[in-house]
């Protein structure tokens, strides 16, 4: 229940990936969702690019 309402908060915005600093909830949020969840390090670096 906890995880489908934090869910719920987070998607309601119609956002097309999640970010979070913690692997367990990195974890626990994504066996719920069809969404990415990724760590925030994660976010940055695809939004990065490769290094030149």
């Amino acid at each position: 229940r906890l995880r489908a309402n934090k869910l719920d908060a987070l998607l309601e915005g119609g956002a097309a990936r999640i970010a979070s600093a913690n692997i367990g909830c990195i974890t626990h949020l994504q066996a719920g969702t069809d969404k990415p969840v990724l760590h925030w390090i994660e976010l940055i670096d695809s939004r990065l690019g490769p290094a030149s």
